[in-house]
Formats: C-alpha cells, sequence, structure tokens
C-alpha cells in the first residue's frame, strides 16, 4: 500500500469521522413525544402509565440523588433504565434510540440502578410486614381461608433468571435445568407487593439454603406469623409448608377435578391456592420487564441489583397505580412447587421448632377439614 493510500485511510479515520447519531428525533425528543401522544405509547416502550412515570422521575430525584446534567435530563436517565428493563435491547441499540453514545447510555443506566437501590428509595417500597399488620382481605374475606391462615404475612419461593456469567464461574451459576441463571429469593404480601427480596445468588444455589441466609440475617418474622412456602422450603416456625408425598400443585387439582378426600389434601389445595400470589408476582414481573425472563448483558455482578431494581419497580407501580394490573403468563401464574418430597433440613432449626410446626399445620388442617365436612353435610 502507498504512502497516498496510508495517508488518506488515517484521514477518513480520524479527521473524517461520519457522525454516527444524527437522527432528527433525539432521545429528549422522542421521550417528549411520548408523553405527549397516546397513553399506550409509554406503557409499550416504558412500562407504565404517564402519570406514574413523572412521579417516578419525582422520587428518585427527591429520593435517590439523581438529578439535570449537561448531557441528560432526570427524564431522559429515567426513560433509559425504564427501555433497558422494558425491551432488553443491547447498549447499542438503546445508544440508537436515544442517540447517545454507547458510554453515555450505560452511565446513565447504572446511575438509576443505584438510585432505585439505594436505601432511601428501597426501604421506601420494598417493606417487611410487621406484627401489627392487618389481615390480608384475601383471607378475611374467603371462608376457605379464615380463621384458619389469618397470622399469613405472604408467600416465599425463588425463581431462576437467566444470565451470561464469565466462561470461569458458568458451572457455579448453572442450575438444575442445565442454563446458567441466578436464584432470586422473594416474599410478596397476597396482595402481591415484594415484600423482602434476596437476588445474586448463583443458579446452583438451593431454595432452602438461601432461605437459610436469609433466616441467619434479615428474615425475622414476627412471633406468631409466617409466610407459606412450597415443599422445596424447611418446616420451621417462620413457613408453612405443604405435606410432602401428598397432591398440592394446583395444577394437579386443576387437571384432576377431584375434591379432596383427607385434611391433608385439602389442606395442600387450599394452602397451593393462597400461595399462588408469590407465583402471579412473578409472572406479571416477567411479563412487564423483559430483563428479567431474559439473559441480559450487564456484568454478573450487578445481576442482583438489576433484579432487586425490578422489584422495587413492581411496587412502585402497584401503589401508585393499583389499577394497572397485568394479567401473568399462564404458565407462571399457576404454583409449580417442588417435585422433591424429602423434607429440606437447614442449620438452625432444631427438632423441637420442625415438631412444633407440624403440629401448627395439622391443627389448621384439622380444623378446615371440620369446617368442610360440615359445609358438605349442610
Amino acid at each position: 500500500m502507498g504512502c497516498v493510500q496510508t495517508t488518506q485511510i488515517y484521514i477518513e479515520n480520524h479527521y473524517e469521522k461520519t457522525i454516527q447519531h444524527d437522527s432528527a428525533l433525539t432521545g429528549r425528543a422522542w421521550l417528549e413525544e411520548l408523553l405527549n401522544s397516546n397513553e399506550n405509547r409509554i406503557k409499550n416502550n416504558l412500562g407504565m402509565w404517564k402519570h406514574v412515570f413523572r412521579h417516578l422521575v419525582d422520587v428518585l430525584e427527591k429520593k435517590g440523588g439523581i438529578g439535570n446534567t449537561r448531557h441528560l435530563r432526570s427524564a431522559d436517565q429515567v426513560a433509559i433504565f425504564l427501555y433497558f428493563a422494558v425491551t432488553n435491547l443491547s447498549n447499542r441499540k438503546v445508544a440508537e434510540r436515544f442517540q447517545k453514545s454507547g458510554d453515555t447510555i450505560s452511565k446513565y443506566f447504572h446511575r438509576v440502578l443505584e438510585a432505585l437501590t439505594c436505601s432511601a428509595v428501597y426501604n421506601t417500597y420494598i417493606k417487611f410486614p410487621d406484627s401489627s399488620s392487618p389481615v390480608p382481605e384475601f383471607i378475611k374475606d374467603n371462608k376457605k381461608y379464615f380463621p384458619f391462615l389469618k397470622d399469613v404475612l405472604g408467600a416465599i419461593d425463588g425463581r431462576h433468571l437467566l444470565v451470561r456469567p464469565p466462561a470461569d464461574q458458568r458451572a457455579r451459576y448453572r442450575d438444575r435445568k442445565e442454563q446458567t441463571s441466578q436464584n432470586l429469593l422473594a416474599t410478596c404480601t397476597l396482595d402481591m407487593l415484594f415484600c423482602h427480596v434476596l437476588s445474586g445468588w448463583e443458579g446452583s444455589a438451593s431454595d432452602s439454603a438461601i432461605f437459610a441466609d436469609a433466616r441467619k440475617h434479615d428474615f425475622k418474622v414476627p412471633p406468631g406469623k409466617y409466610f407459606l412456602g412450597d415443599a422445596g422450603f424447611p418446616s420451621c416456625r417462620e413457613l408453612l409448608v405443604p405435606y410432602r408425598g401428598v397432591r398440592y400443585h394446583l395444577r394437579e387439582w386443576q387437571q384432576g377435578n377431584k375434591r379432596p378426600l383427607n385434611a391433608k389434601e385439602l389442606f395442600n389445595l387450599r394452602h397451593s391456592s393462597c400461595r399462588n400470589a408469590i407465583e402471579r408476582i412473578f409472572g406479571i414481573v416477567k411479563k412487564r420487564f423483559k430483563i428479567m425472563r431474559e439473559a441480559n448483558e450487564f456484568p454478573i455482578h450487578f445481576q442482583g441489583q438489576i433484579a432487586s431494581a425490578i422489584c422495587v419497580l413492581h411496587n412502585f407501580i402497584r401503589i401508585h397505580d393499583p389499577d394497572d394490573v397485568i394479567e401473568p403468563d399462564p404458565e407462571e401464574a399457576i404454583t409449580n412447587g417442588s417435585p422433591t418430597s424429602v423434607e429440606p433440613t437447614i442449620v438452625g432449626i432444631s427438632v423441637q421448632e420442625v415438631t412444633q410446626a407440624a403440629l401448627r399445620r395439622d391443627k389448621i388442617a384439622m380444623d378446615m377439614w371440620r369446617q368442610y365436612q360440615a359445609y358438605l353435610n349442610k
């Protein structure tokens, strides 16, 4: 290659660059268009209605520390994060949408991520129930559950979210389905608000192992209260689990179309139906935010933080716009439970505690059965 050609290539690459982001519809203009056009457009692109979006920006400015910069307004920064969460597009495609460099897009995504998970915002929207929490309406208004389950605070379960870890860490993140995932442990109230989230665990970790860690640290249930867990969790003071070796999946009851034959089957049926709130909340979140059902390109050490931020967003939408109801995917909305019939054991649970939890369950089951028999006789 001659000297003249080499010089020409150098000039083209370093002095005559073609402007990449030259669209007339800048990110700011696009957001303004969404905010001033049909409501469905902003809902489809950012996952929430206009008034909820504006309120979210206001909260993150006041409590999360974000603010207008020379390059982007607060609203633009929040829109970048939501667009990522709803579409799970690559950084390059989001950069094209907002007409900014990839570095700028990444910078403000992480700024909003930090704002959503800072204590001032997170603790406002993810709250653990206390002893004064009222009986959930779902239970109080249904004779099948009240007064038997009046001390239920909510439901607990783990969910595997797909991730792309570095090659040297893939073994730790490989789950029982041979996929690489993180295991998100979450509890929710029966009106489907997240109240405790433990994210970032490798896919190889079981629900019971993650629960053991949570129980040792910040999972403090008020005396006399408990959450509903499936058969993958241990029987203990904080949890009410189904009878093992007895059918309890909602899918089994729907397909069988039979009445329960004894107290254990009746208990498992009602337990499964009540615990279905945790399945529905995961189904809603995955349907609204694509980033929760597909692997994304962000580094593995941010994956847990992203999951926590999405849980905050779910609660924010549900609190500030309770009419924004999304029907979850049918597969996510049905309790699948755990295939094991073996009692999981964790360190810190004594034989006495397991016995007391079993007695509590037996009493509830027998009370339900007596009421059920009286109903059938009448």
